[in-house]
């Protein structure tokens, strides 16, 4: 039987195509392998198996009478639990009501039209508030990289599926680094589109902050997904009736590249571990002629002050509105709204100039440059007894992580690829952002760098 959790979604594509295995065994053997994986990782929220095993009865129909629409037919995959399933509960990592969705997530019809195989809803931090592992839901999610350690959040169960091997991509969010932050932690890709390239129904909590992501082990798998989930005839990638994204194969890209690096856009610097292994990255980039230009942006702003003004707000909201959350809601969470709530507010229009002034900012940035270049996070993965970093206590929710923010502010395509390993085997994710609707120029950019690095992580795996 095929070793699934070494394969790519192009790899399995081709065993389909030509009846290696059917997608009711690549089902099977999906099952089994995540049945192995569950008790040590704690991935799931839900399985969906039914609903798996229909579509997967569907793409067999399909590749038997040559109709194969994409390279997802028949392809298992996992869905963060605050993306709506129609007939499956969304819970949000929480303990409050759950929401039971009368019609599917754009995103999920999308994956359901192109014939792929939803086998679960995975875990995330409540609300998606947080970028650790934790809920008071499901407990703690485990890094597969090392059982000890977080896979970050907040979409943790998404991240832990693909680097277990038990699917070859995952569907999760991103209001603030939500999927970058884990898939850095388990050594995986993990990218967030230009804002409304996939579109998002109903409504979410933070506003234009949130993105859906997706995170996969190779660029290659992640633009198969892209596609589909983007939807070409989607009136959301039109203006003026002219395409605003033009979807094309990964092309062979120059290493000739400019590129503007920043350790930071706050006051942290980076764990010694972490510097280590982005300078020997940079070193790598630098001897293959890659002109990366090291820069300190000078901000007029706070970051975060701006983004927790949107993010915070909308969380406040929600746990407001919900009857005793004081007792049974995540003790820091509740904690962090309660200081925001406590504390004066931007107004609104304060937080639109700033964001303005921003966009000006990194717009001139971008023009005179291929990418942007950062670490992912600031810091190494840590215990997943803890919810942050050591050292960051004093720190907002969201602050520790806070290179994510900036892609989320502006809803410019972000996207983090491995670039290496701490000395104890922890991952490390360096981060590419470019301008609104280069998103397909940033992933081939991606896809060049990944192979320069050596595609470190790319295997997946569980280790105790």
């Amino acid at each position: 039987m095929v070793d699934i959790d070494k394969q790519t979604i192009s790899k399995l594509h081709e065993l389909l195509v030509k009846k290696t295995i059917s997608p009711a065994e690549l089902l099977q053997e999906t099952v089994k392998k995540a049945q192995d994986a569950e008790p040590k990782i704690n991935a799931f929220r839900e399985f969906t198996l039914d609903t798996a095993l229909e579509y997967a009865r569907l793409a067999e129909n399909k590749f038997l009478a040559g109709d194969i629409n994409s390279q997802v037919l028949g392809i298992p995959f996992s869905i963060k639990d605050n993306i709506d399933v129609e007939g499956t509960e969304s819970c949000f990592g929480s303990l409050s009501k759950p929401v039971e969705p009368t019609v599917s997530a754009p995103v999920v019809k999308s994956l359901f039209a192109a014939g792929g195989c939803l086998i679960g809803k995975t875990n995330m931090t409540e609300f998606g508030a947080k970028a650790s592992s934790d809920s008071p839901l499901s407990g703690i999610t485990s890094n597969p990289r090392n059982l000890n350690y977080t896979t970050g959040g907040s979409s943790a169960g998404a991240a832990a599926s693909v680097a277990a091997g038990v699917t070859s991509f995952a569907i999760g969010t991103d209001g603030g680094g939500s999927t970058r932050i884990p898939a850095s932690f388990c050594g995986l890709v993990g990218f967030k589109p230009t804002f409304g390239l996939i579109p998002v129904h109903p409504p979410p909590i933070v506003g234009d902050l949130f993105h859906i992501g997706i995170i996969a082990r190779t660029i290659d798998d992640i633009l198969a997904v892209f596609e589909v989930a983007t939807d070409q005839h989607n009136s959301l990638r039109k203006t003026n009736g002219k395409p605003k994204l033009s979807l094309k194969p990964l092309r062979d890209n120059s290493i000739n590249k400019k590129i503007i690096f920043f350790w930071s856009l706050s006051d942290q610097a980076p764990d010694a571990a972490v510097k280590s292994v982005i300078e020997k990255a940079l070193q790598i980039c630098d001897v293959a002629g890659m002109n990366i230009v090291y820069s300190e942006p000078m901000l007029t702003c706070s970051l975060y002050e701006i983004f927790e003004s949107k993010f915070l707000e909308g969380i406040a909201k929600k746990v407001s509105g919900i009857a005793n959350f004081n007792q049974f809601g995540d003790r820091e969470i509740i904690k962090e709204t309660e200081r925001y709530t406590a504390q004066p507010k931007l107004s609104e229009k304060h937080v639109a100039a700033e964001i303005e002034k921003l966009e000006k900012f990194f717009s001139n940035f971008l023009q005179h440059t291929d990418l942007l270049m950062c670490p992912t996070v600031l810091h190494k993965p840590f215990l997943k007894s803890s919810s942050r970093p050591p050292g960051t206590e004093t720190l907002g929710i969201l602050e520790w992580p806070s290179n994510c923010i900036l892609a989320n502010l502006l809803g410019l395509p972000a996207v983090t690829i491995p670039c290496g390993t701490t000395s104890d085997g922890l991952p490390v994710g360096i981060q590419l952002i470019s301008s609104r609707y280069e998103d397909i120029e940033l992933l081939s950019n991606a896809h060049t760098l990944y192979e320069l690095l050596g595609m470190p992580c790319s295997a997946s795996a569980i280790v105790d």
